[in-house]
């Protein structure tokens, strides 16, 4: 039976993808990337494409970014019936960003695979997350000594005071999905007594920005790929 892949390709730049990717990618011969909506490219497909073989097939498929579960349930079936027809002729590669194990389209189209062909050999190759890079490109610790690090989908903002909790007692956090709601995160880091964070958006791709005053003027807008890091301050 062929397999399916499902590859994390990283932040952004083609040389972060892992050894063991890149391995899968030079001898797939149809490899899938996501995007958001018909006429625009999949990024994914984008920073994978140095490590395809000169015949490999690319195909994109839409993931529509809304919240709406029948929408988003009848895009993953639909996603899963076509790289099923294509299963039927090699083994296939889907491609998300960052890690494929983490708030992923993988994860999702796997279980839909999976409901569809219960037997249908399936393999996570895993990547590096957008806020390991950050954290890198900015150079601070995410995480040191007992602290524990916390990875916040920021973009559902129900309460949570365990939250606000966790960073009172000296949590390290990593927002991910901040677009454009960073005055509320904004508000959330100074009543836990944080100024110092750093806002990183599209790491290690060609735009990137990395703002280290950005609760200066939180208003700004920074668009989906947006991570902000935050630790435990030295209060007076």
């Amino acid at each position: 039976m062929n397999t399916l892949y499902g590859i994390g390709v990283g932040p952004g730049a083609p040389d972060l993808l892992t050894l063991r990717a890149a391995d899968v990618l030079r001898r797939i011969p149809l490899v899938v990337g996501p995007r958001p909506r018909n006429g625009e490219d999949s990024l994914a497909a984008r920073i994978a494409r140095p490590h395809l073989s000169p015949d490999c097939r690319l195909e994109e498929l839409t993931f529509p970014m809304v919240r709406d579960a029948r929408t988003l349930r009848e895009a993953w079936r639909s996603a899963a019936r076509q790289i099923r027809t294509w299963l039927g002729s090699g083994d296939v590669a889907f491609l998300t960003l960052g890690d494929a194990s983490l708030y992923s389209t993988w994860t999702y189209l796997r279980s839909a695979i999976l409901e569809l062909d219960p037997t249908q050999k399936v393999e996570t190759v895993p990547g590096i997350t957008s806020f390991s890079a950050s954290a890198a490109r900015t150079e601070r610790a995410l995480a040191e000594g007992d602290q524990a690090l916390i990875v916040v989908p920021w973009g559902a903002q129900a309460d949570r005071p365990w939250l606000e909790a966790a960073l009172d007692e000296g949590a390290s956090a990593a927002f991910m999905k901040v677009a454009d709601r960073l005055p509320g995160l904004d508000d959330l880091l100074r009543r836990t007594r944080r100024t110092n964070s750093v806002l990183a958006c599209r790491v290690t791709l060609p735009e990137e920005e990395i703002h280290e005053a950005w609760q200066t003027d939180p208003s700004r807008s920074n668009g989906y790929l947006a991570v902000v890091l935050s630790s435990k301050e030295d209060v007076p």
